[in-house]
């Protein structure tokens, strides 16, 4: 049976694969019951050989894809495969799940490795969702800044830098102050603007944590569907968008500027134990997977059209806190013909008020 660090060994030094069609999956038992494999975008995936999983927690129930392989020799294979995030640190945690089921009796018994084991998968999805969800979040910010940037006048470029507010401990994302707009933006990974929210505060117009704010006369909600980027086709990473926009403001407005914005980013999900160091973590494989833009909308929620829980809706029970309420909402392809606003630059000039 391996060691822990015999399978971080192993894992450590498993290729990407070359394509979304075939895997290299190294077995770690002799029954072909438990392997390892890595996927195009460098995420680590678990194979469990076996008809019979039944999951007791929800997030491990809604990971697990139950599928025939099938091997280069044409014979099928029954098996659940588990993905993890592509961040370094989840070959130790990939490592660390392949050992207890191992040490748990995945050689005879893979259902029964599974069920000991659960829990800590369950541990180990919820820090691979989280990851997923920082970067993706910071991704879909970026992308309306970077839109901002390079429509607005050069003479109010610092203006709509600062006009990010999603960095720090702010009640919008985005506040640009001519317009007097608020910008919330939400980034997914669906087919679909699906979105949890957390709180009327983020889809109702003058409302910041559930009181008034007279400064605010326009909220668009942004909504951003991101896909893994297959090779050749226009993509962008996390980290090639930091240089981006650093390297903008670096040549229109100074060093000072591109520094600035630096910081902001790493003070991005700081709170949360999170956050992206430019400097140290360019590199970092998470940081590199790229993604392809699938849609961009921009919501204008004073549109009657809009059909979302609001204030007025939780007033009637009074008995709710309001700022207790979280939700999700499903917003249409089409509100009105003007509304959701689509594509990036078009985006940013209703947000600054050069159109819409």
């Amino acid at each position: 049976m391996f060691s822990y660090e015999e399978l971080l060994g192993k894992i450590s030094s498993l290729p990407r694969a070359a394509s979304d069609r075939f895997r290299d999956i190294l077995w770690i038992t002799d029954t072909f019951s438990v392997g390892v494999a890595r996927d195009t975008e460098g995420r680590v995936e678990l194979f469990l050989t076996t008809e019979d999983l039944r999951p007791t927690f929800s997030l491990v129930a809604d990971a697990l894809e139950y599928r025939v392989w099938h091997r280069v020799t044409g014979e099928g294979l029954s098996a659940y495969r588990l993905q993890f995030a592509s961040a370094d640190h989840f070959d130790q945690v990939v490592a660390f799940l392949a050992a207890e089921l191992l040490r748990t009796g995945a050689t005879d018994d893979v259902s029964v490795a599974f069920r000991e084991t659960e829990p800590l998968i369950e541990l180990a999805l919820q820090r691979s969702r989280l990851a997923s969800e920082f970067v993706l979040g910071l991704m879909g910010e970026l992308l309306v800044l970077d839109a901002l940037l390079r429509n607005v006048p050069a003479e109010s470029i610092q203006d709509a830098a600062d006009s990010w507010q999603g960095w720090g401990k702010s009640a919008r994302d985005f506040v640009w102050g001519p317009t007097a707009t608020g910008i919330e933006v939400k980034t997914t990974t669906r087919s679909t603007s699906a979105h949890p929210v957390q709180g009327v505060h983020q889809v109702e117009v003058g409302l910041v944590s559930g009181e008034s704010t007279a400064a605010e006369n326009r909220l668009f909600f942004v909504s951003v569907g991101l896909t893994p980027a297959v090779p050749g086709a226009n993509s962008v990473s996390l980290a090639g968008l930091v240089d981006r926009i650093a390297s903008f403001l670096s040549t229109n407005v100074g060093t000072s500027s591109a520094d600035k914005f630096v910081m902001r980013v790493r003070e991005y999900g700081s709170e949360l134990g999170r956050g992206y160091n430019h400097a140290t973590m360019a590199e970092d494989t998470r940081f590199l997977a790229t993604y392809a833009v699938n849609f961009f909308r921009a919501y204008n929620m004073s549109d009657p059209g809009v059909h979302v829980l609001g204030s007025d809706d939780i007033a009637q029970k009074q008995h709710v806190d309001v700022k207790s309420v979280r939700f999700s909402i499903r917003l249409p392809e089409i509100v009105t013909g003007a509304n959701p606003v689509l594509g990036a630059n078009q985006i940013a000039q209703a947000i600054l008020g050069l159109a819409y």
